[in-house]
């Protein structure tokens, strides 16, 4: 099912000149009970996207899939814990992406690889590639739902005022920064808990990226419930005492982090500068446990 939710999932970003009106969908309006952590993520770095390109490099394109970048504003991962211990997703397409182009699409496109085949399920779109592997999709507003049917399910079913008002405030952060290459809000215990005392959100922001010049500007900013807890984390951040594993290397380099206190909200600063001397593999699993929470 993984290929067919990540193939759905770019197949959406297609055009057509009979894209219905939008309703006021929300993202939050979107998240399964549960859900602990939403990523946003740019069209040319959302996963799916960069998966399916490596998928088809060798594979005929039909021509439904020639403007698929254009009509992708942005791409949403939610995560929630698996029964396994593990974690789930299911993810929001954010765009105008009608619906009768990606039921034909689809099949077009995976004809190659995979004999797929969609069909209506009540209000969902059901794409069978006939091993008993299924993915659906669900149409609200200018958002496409797409996972599993259950977590679809879940995701579409009218969430409650509590669960909105979580996530309204990072939600909202998210939307006023439309152009930021990567934004993730977590509720995760291993993310509110990584330095101190227990925050109450927390956000990871790539604002700058790029690779020609080699460029990387972010901010992690939690929020606490006292100003006591966020001068003490404050601090801690600026003695680099972190709730992550940290090589030499990069406990310097966290040494160098730009922290600010502004009242309950600590905000700590990074650019690429600062992990010059760590490695690669350093920084990158530093961004991934921050981004995911731990």
């Amino acid at each position: 099912m993984r290929v067919v939710s990540l193939l759905l999932a770019v197949a959406a970003c297609s055009s057509s000149a009979t894209t219905p009106v939008a309703s006021p969908t929300t993202p939050e309006e979107l998240l399964a009970p549960g859900a602990v952590l939403v990523l946003r993520s740019r069209p040319d770095l959302f996963i799916p996207l960069a998966y399916t390109k490596e998928l088809f490099a060798h594979v005929p394109v039909p021509a439904c899939w020639t403007d698929l970048e254009s009509n992708l504003v942005a791409g949403w991962q939610i995560q929630l814990p698996g029964a396994d211990g593990r974690r789930t997703s299911y993810f929001l397409l954010e765009g105008d992406l009608p619906r009768a182009l990606i039921a034909t699409c689809i099949p077009a496109a995976l004809a190659p690889i995979i004999p797929m085949t969609a069909h209506d399920v009540g209000d969902l779109l059901e794409l069978d590639d006939g091993m008993g592997r299924k993915t659906y999709a669900a149409w609200r507003g200018r958002f496409i739902v797409v996972g599993s049917r259950d977590l679809v399910t879940a995701a579409t079913t009218p969430t409650t005022p509590a669960i909105r008002a979580r996530w309204h405030q990072a939600i909202t952060s998210a939307l006023a920064h439309p152009g930021a290459p990567t934004w993730a809000a977590s509720f995760d215990d291993i993310a509110l808990d990584l330095f101190g005392p227990k925050a109450i959100s927390f956000q990871f922001v790539i604002d700058t990226l790029s690779h020609e010049p080699q460029k990387l500007v972010g901010r992690v900013i939690a929020t606490y419930g006292t100003a006591a807890d966020a001068a003490t984390a404050a601090t801690r951040v600026k003695e680099a005492k972190l709730s992550l594993p940290a090589s030499p290397a990069l406990l310097a380099a966290l040494g160098q982090l730009k922290v600010t206190q502004d009242g309950l909200v600590v905000t700590v600063g990074f650019d690429y500068a600062m992990f010059s001397a760590v490695s690669q593999a350093d920084v990158a699993a530093l961004i991934g446990t921050l981004a995911a929470g731990g």
